[in-house]
């Protein structure tokens, strides 16, 4: 898709006890970096009731899942039969029109869409809407894409969709989303949290306001959660040669499994870190052989990722101060195996800073659409 930048309006912290709605209970979320490399949540579709499996991404904003028939979409048990849902309506071109939806084409009169992603995979789908269920006294009706055809592997068996969370303004069929529709049915508050552990438990909770205390930082546009980076450290110096314009538009990704940097801020910071851990003299550490061939998984100890340079990302806090987003060696170093690591960190240009699911899993995540604030909080467990 193109970037079009809408930009929200910053607001200051408001108290989570002086905003209106309630929270629904934390789900269950399963994933993991070295099993699908994303995070999915179960939940049911239809009347009766069908079992979708799908990814959770706050990096896109249509909510897709396989329909029967369904191009390169994995197996017929994974995919979800439209015609067998007392409860499912397929929306006609002429009706989305009226009701200010986006079509890029109609098949058979009925509203198309092809959603494309960073990676370059992409999904076509028509428009549809049906009952939802995530659980007792959660159910609601909402809009998604009937998938009938999709990029090969876009999803890893077991999983049969994406849920996509940003807003609805980068919706290819520009239409509410889905949590937009929890929000106004089930009466909760406008935000969720994510909480991401791998191969952990992991939860998101729906209806999660931002707590007081937690540090935060304005989310600047309502297309993804697009945050402002001032500055980075390692081991709390400033990487030299890196600035603020340098990182790019930067946004925080759960459909995103690495931490993607700008090529000239990953060449800082891995420079930075090789000299940190003295590489020249200790080539054969364990962190000095990943930097060496990031490709490659070695062997680290627990005292080894204990004693590895921290990196901070630095972010402004509207009521002042920084919001300081640290990452440890057991956060920036993924887990191959047992006792074996890689960097999870990338350079890729064009796409700004990523943070994704490397820099998600330090913390439980607030996504606070209604104060346009996202924060973190650093917790023992989900």
């Amino acid at each position: 898709m193109t970037l079009n930048v809408h930009r929200a309006s910053p607001r200051s912290l408001t108290p989570a006890s002086a905003v209106a709605g309630s929270s629904l209970p934390p789900y269950i979320v399963n994933g993991g970096f070295a099993t699908t490399a994303e995070w999915s949540i179960k939940l049911q579709l239809g009347t009766p009731a069908q079992t979708a499996v799908v990814q959770l991404d706050t990096g896109s904003a249509d909510f897709l899942v396989y329909g029967t028939g369904c191009a390169g979409c994995g197996p017929d048990k994974q995919r979800f039969n439209g015609t067998a849902s007392n409860t499912y309506s397929s929306l006609s071109c002429s009706n989305a029109s009226s009701l200010g939806l986006h079509c890029d084409m109609c098949l058979q009169q009925v509203c198309a869409a092809s959603d494309v992603y960073g990676d370059g995979s992409w999904v076509n789908s028509t428009a549809a809407t049906d009952m939802f269920s995530l659980g007792p006294g959660a159910s609601f009706n909402a809009f998604f894409g009937d998938v009938y055809a999709a990029f090969p592997n876009f999803q890893p068996v077991g999983v049969n969709g994406i849920w996509g969370l940003a807003y609805r303004t980068i919706s290819e069929f520009q239409a509410p989303t889905p949590f937009r529709q929890m929000v106004q049915q089930l009466g909760i508050y406008n935000g969720f949290s994510m909480c991401l552990r791998d191969n952990q438990r992991s939860t998101i909770t729906f209806g999660d306001a931002l707590p007081p205390n937690v540090p935060a930082t304005n989310i600047t546009n309502d297309l993804y959660y697009v945050v402002n980076i001032d500055s980075l450290s390692i081991n709390g110096k400033a990487v030299h040669g890196v600035s603020k314009s340098d990182f790019g538009t930067s946004i925080v990704d759960s459909g995103t499994t690495l931490l993607i940097l700008p090529t000239k801020v990953f060449n800082a910071v891995k420079s930075t870190l090789s000299s940190d851990a003295n590489c020249k003299k200790h080539k054969n550490s364990p962190l000095c052989m990943i930097l060496a061939n990031d490709q490659y998984c070695y062997q680290a100890s627990a005292s080894d990722l204990a004693g590895m340079p921290t990196i901070t990302f630095s972010m402004s806090m509207p009521q002042g101060g920084e919001l300081q987003w640290k990452l440890t060696g057991s956060d920036y170093l993924i887990n191959c195996q047992k006792n074996y690591y890689t960097l999870g960190v990338q350079p890729m240009d064009g796409l700004g800073t990523i943070l994704g699911d490397v820099a998600m899993q330090a913390y439980k995540v607030y996504f606070d659409r209604q104060q346009n604030l996202l924060g973190i909080q650093t917790v023992t467990s989900c």
